[in-house]
Order: structure tokens, then sequence, then C-alpha cells
């Protein structure tokens, strides 16, 4: 007991003086910037600090970065140790540690303490050092660079150069598709190419209906042309309108007069010669021929017949002559409207394939315009967060600034507390054991119960 009195007042005449550095730091939620989605809609945020986020919180403020510049800032050291690990196992004194600053920052991780006060969001960081200056650097340069840390997660780094250059890219594009826009307006000579190729269709339509119309009075003018044709075969050309009959008075006379010639003539030949003179009955033949002549004539009358053009006939002719040309207007009017159907149609096409690329730069057109937009809109939410960074407006409010006592904390009394009672029950637990592993026999009843054997005799002991 007296060792151990001895060496628990070593330890507390060893146990330095420390100033106790503190702050407090309240975590509130009062600032809630839009998350970083590729959605319009931003994804809701809650305002309310729960306990993973003090935690959370509390793990930033201990990370070894922030140790490590609070202890480049302030000179901390880690406490000399004699000997090390591998020094106690082969007895040899340990070399000089090359990595001080990372032993600092092990040393200084163990050293501070930062813990939540119950019920309440409030994060207290303490720590203790001999001296006051060191303990106040450590302290206001961890909490300065918590604050920096806490508005660099608190949202993303580089977003806002993230969505100006978005922005920029989607403007971009959205210029060159309106220019495309007006030059294919210019080029289609209207600002809707859906509006032209109705305009197309419908004029389309009603060509091709005047072109059947066309076509069915063709077929029924070419069968009423057949039947012109057929009944104008059927029909005589001309009709007999005046018959008249009489005889060839010229004819007659010109017969008689040479039927006087040639008697006379016989008559002359028969005062000169015979009868059977030749020149007589060449006369006499050439009589006989007259006379035959003269009731040859007679029998047979000149007839005078008047003819005149048929009425149907004629009728036929004009309605064949007026179907014909009818027919050849209807078929050059077909010719001509199959041509215009014809080019309706392509035109029809060519529009169809511009409203869709239209349609298309449309959507294109519109799909940029939100982007753009969008990207506008989360460029002004990083504009403001950044500006609110930039003002150290934060979820994190010092409440309490660094407080250094003007009095350092000593802890020797409760050292050495601590040793005495420790002592006494050293004392009391060393006495109950060397009691208990008490063997002698004493009794009888001990040996037998030990031995379990029954005991012939037992001797005393006779004092003098």
């Amino acid at each position: 007991m007296t060792a151990l009195l001895l060496v628990t007042a070593v330890a507390a005449y060893l146990q330095p003086a420390r100033y106790e550095a503190q702050v407090k730091i309240l975590v509130r939620g009062d600032r809630v910037d839009s998350a970083v989605t590729p959605g319009a809609i931003p994804a809701s945020i809650s305002a309310e600090v729960t306990d993973q986020d003090l935690q959370s919180e509390v793990l930033v403020f201990k990370s070894r970065d922030l140790l490590r510049e609070a202890v480049v800032a302030c000179g901390v050291e880690a406490p000399k140790r004699l000997w090390s690990p591998v020094s106690r196992l082969v007895g040899t004194p340990s070399v000089n540690r090359v990595d001080v600053v990372g032993d600092a920052v092990l040393f200084l991780e163990r050293a501070v303490d930062v813990e939540v006060v119950k019920k309440s969001h409030v994060l207290a960081v303490v720590y203790r050092d001999e001296d006051p200056d060191r303990a106040e650097c450590v302290i206001a340069s961890l909490s300065s660079a918590y604050q920096d840390k806490h508005l660099q997660l608190q949202r993303p780094a580089g977003a806002l150069e993230f969505f100006q250059r978005e922005a920029a890219g989607y403007g971009h594009a959205l210029s060159e598709l309106q220019e495309r826009r007006a030059e294919f307006s210019r080029e289609a000579g209207a600002a809707s190419p859906q509006l032209q190729a109705e305009l197309k269709v419908r004029q389309l339509q009603e060509t091709e209906a005047a072109l059947v119309g066309t076509r069915t009075s063709i077929a029924e003018l070419s069968q009423r042309i057949a039947a012109l044709n057929e009944s104008l075969e059927s029909s005589p050309a001309r009709q007999t309108t005046q018959i008249r009959t009489a005889d060839n008075a010229q004819l007659m006379e010109q017969l008689q007069s040479s039927l006087l010639s040639l008697e006379l003539k016989r008559t002359g030949l028969l005062s000169k010669y015979e009868p059977t003179y030749r020149l007589v009955q060449d006369v006499e033949a050439q009589v006989a021929q007259t006379r035959s002549a003269i009731a040859q004539a007679r029998q047979t009358p000149v007839r005078d017949e008047t003819t005149d053009n048929d009425p149907t006939h004629e009728w036929l002719r004009a309605e064949l002559t007026q179907a014909s040309a009818e027919l050849a207007t209807l078929r050059a009017r077909e010719r001509s409207l199959a041509r215009m159907a014809g080019t309706y149609r392509r035109e029809t096409r060519d529009l169809a394939e511009r409203s869709l690329q239209h349609e298309d730069l449309l959507r294109r057109l519109k799909v940029d315009e939100e982007n753009y937009l969008l990207y506008l809109r989360k460029q002004e939410e990083a504009r403001i967060s950044e500006a609110l960074d930039r003002q150290h407006i934060s979820n994190i409010v010092v409440t309490e600034p660094v407080n250094v006592p003007a009095a350092p904390q000593s802890y020797r009394a409760i050292v050495l507390l601590i040793g005495f009672l420790c002592s006494i029950a050293g004392s009391l637990l060393i006495a109950v054991v060397v009691d208990g592993w008490d063997a002698t026999l004493r009794t009888p009843d001990e040996v037998r119960r030990f031995l379990d054997l029954p005991v012939l005799a037992t001797l005393s002991k006779v004092d003098g």
C-alpha cells in the first residue's frame, strides 16, 4: 500500500497544469440549398437537423486535414516517448520518428474532445494544453477550418462553373437551331411546312377528284361516240325529194332532123340510081338506124330526180363532230390533271419530309430551350449559394467564441484521491487473496473432507 501511495504521489506531482480552451457551435437547418440533380424539379431536402447530421458534423470537425492545418498553424507537437513498443521488446532506445506532423495529428485527434450537448444541436469542443496561447490557437484554427469545410461540403465543388459551361453550350446550340429554323423558313417560303403540306394535300385531293370526273366523262363520251358512229353508218347521207320523167326533146329534134335529111338524100338518089345501088342502100340503112334510135328514145324518156341531205344523218354527224372535239378536250384535260396530280403528289411528299425535318428541328429547339432555361436557373441557384458562401452564411454558428480561462486546471488532488482509494482497494484485495490461498488443515473434519478418508487418531499439541 505504501508503494502504491508513493507511485500515486509521484504521478500527481508530474501531472501538469493545463489550460482548457473550448468553443460551442450551433448546427441549424436555416439554409437549404437546392440539390444538384439532372431534373428540372429539385429534390426535397429536409431542414430539420437529425442526430445523424450532428454525428456527421462531429466527424467533419475531427477530420485529419483540419487537424493537420491546426498542427501546422499552431506548432502542436506530440508528447515525447522514451521507449517505443519495439524498444520495450528488444531493450534498446527508440530512434526519433520521422513523421512528426503525423504523430502530432494523431495526438491532437485524441486530445480534441467534440461532444454533442444533450437535447440540443450544439457541439462543444474542448482542448487542453499547457500553453494557453497554443490551446486558443488550436481551437480557433479548428473552428475556422471547420466552417470553411462545412461550406465546401454544403454543395458540390465546381457546380457554378459546370452550370455556366452547360448553359453556354446549350445557348450556343439554341442559337444555331434558331438560325437553322429561320433559314428553313426562308427556303420553304413559309413559316409552317405543315400548313403548306395540308394545302398541297387538299389541292391533290381536288385534282384527283377532277381527274376521276374527267376520266368518267371520257368513258361516257367514248360510249356516246361509238353509238353515234353506229347510227351514222346505218343512216343514209341523202334522200330523194322530187322525181320527173320526160322525153329528150333535143335528142328527138336532132334525130328527126337527121331522119329528114336522110330521106331527102335517099329520094334524090332514087331519082338518079336504082334501089339496088350501093349508095342508095347505105342511105336506106342510115334511115333505118335513125328511125330505130328515135323509137328507142321514145321508149326511154329522161328521168329527173332531185335529192337533199338527210337531217338525221346531218344531226348525227354534227353530234359526232362535237363529241369528238369534246373528247379531245377531255383527253387534254385528263393529261393536264394527271401531270398536276403527279406534281402535287411529289410536292406533298417533299413537304411531308420537310415537315418531319421541321418538327424534328422544333423538338430539338424545344429540348435545348428547356435545358438552357434549366441550366440558367441552376446556374443562378449555384451563384446564390456561392454568394452565401462568400458571406459565410451557413448552418454553422459559433454561439460561444473561443474561451480560455485565466488559471490552468490541475488534476493533482483528483489523482491523489484516486491513488489513495486504489491503494486501499488493492490492500483489501491482497488480503482476501492471501487468506483464500491458506491450505492449512486444522480440524479432523477438515482432514476427512479434504482426503475423503476416515480419521483414526488425532494428536494434539501440548504446550510445555
